[in-house]
């Protein structure tokens, strides 16, 4: 979509657009958001996108106070309650940070508009303008917004009329260029912190499946990001060598690297058009996971998965008999109904309160 509207601008404009690419992330959001404002900005999203009572949004916002003020943590053998802003990693804290910082946004609806491009992730805002004048105005928007509320924001720009510049947003890297029509194109960007990354290590029991599966979607990935084929091949190797680093087996990876680096269409991979099933094996020994090469030539459509054994808790309880309603008293071990509870089928005959309470329920 904003790439259509950026077309529009390149074919009424008489010389090539001049793109201003800002990105810019609040300054310790979490622990800086103030009480009132997270619980004025849940009020708001309650009342305008939920079906809720008044009795009942209030309910759920006294609720969420508790939460935030009865927050304890533990550092060294210490015992700390959070008195300001939103603890992270928090089971709710993700939602009400998202809450916290629409709720700001509304408030210059108007102002974004003006931007070609406006894309926000939590508190990571992206947004690309077609004019010096509608950029200034959006920065001097956002940063006296987010100010009155007691939060600061850093900001990254790039500008296609300088020779090169480069604007990473979460996971893509726009990077200047004057060969393009746009004036930037798109790569993958890794994060400084991610060096040395790794998936599972290939060792672990899974199926082969499991590894191609994990560096199909990759390579996927990368393939919608990379808008050029040499930024998509470079990425490959060194999703080549994350793979190697985690052990995967070297010729799968191989073949997987080799099929990858031929996709043209940068939205999707090509099909493939298999009309048989695969024939798929379950076994419970991880030392049989892996087909020898004499076994793949007889039967190339074979698939091995991984079935985790019988606990011995599944043993103990026979879940299947019992939703199935079935007597097998001559069976022994395993769980079986008592019949003096009135959770068992054969108690409906008796008359007993507390049944009779739940089945109303």
């Amino acid at each position: 979509m904003w790439k259509e509207r950026l077309t529009k601008k390149l074919e009424t404009a008489k010389q090539k657009p001049v793109f201003y690419i800002v990105a810019e992330d609040v300054k310790a959001l979490y622990p800086s958001l103030y009480r009132d404002t997270v619980t004025k900005a849940l009020e708001c999203a309650l009342e305008k996108h939920s079906e809720y009572s008044a009795e009942a949004r209030k309910i759920i916002v006294e609720l969420n106070k508790i939460c935030l003020n009865n927050v304890v943590t533990q550092y060294g053998d210490q015992l700390y309650i959070q008195k300001n802003g939103i603890i992270t990693g928090d089971n709710h804290s993700v939602s009400l940070a998202n809450i916290a910082v629409h709720y700001i946004l509304q408030l210059i609806a108007d102002v974004l508009n003006e931007a070609e491009l406006f894309r926000r992730f939590i508190d990571d805002i992206i947004w690309i303008s077609a004019s010096e004048i509608s950029n200034e105005r959006i920065r001097q928007a956002l940063t006296s917004a987010f100010e009155n509320i007691g939060l600061e924001l850093t900001f990254r720009q790039a500008c296609t009329a300088e020779k090169t510049g480069e604007v990473e947003f979460l996971d893509v890297n726009h990077c200047v260029t004057i060969e393009d029509d746009f004036g930037f194109v798109s790569k993958d960007f890794v994060k400084p912190t991610a060096e040395g990354r790794q998936f599972i290590n290939g060792n672990s029991h899974h199926p082969q499946t499991t590894f191609k599966s994990i560096l199909f979607g990759e390579a996927i990935r990368l393939r919608r990001l990379n808008q050029r084929k040499d930024y998509y091949l470079s990425s490959l190797n060194r999703l080549k060598e994350k793979a190697i680093c985690s052990k995967f087996p070297l010729n799968m990876t191989n073949d997987m690297i080799a099929l990858a680096s031929n996709w043209e269409d940068r939205l999707r991979p090509p099909k493939c058009d298999k009309k048989e099933h695969p024939q798929v094996w379950a076994t419970s020994f991880p030392n049989l996971l892996t087909l020898t090469q004499k076994e793949k030539k007889l039967n190339p459509k074979t698939m091995i998965t991984y079935r985790r054994p019988t606990t011995i808790g599944q043993k103990l309880t026979n879940y299947k008999d019992l939703a199935l309603n079935k007597t097998q008293k001559q069976t022994k071990g395993g769980s079986r109904p008592c019949e003096h509870c009135a959770l068992c089928v054969v108690m409906e005959k008796i008359t007993n309160p507390w049944y009779q309470m739940f089945q109303n329920c």
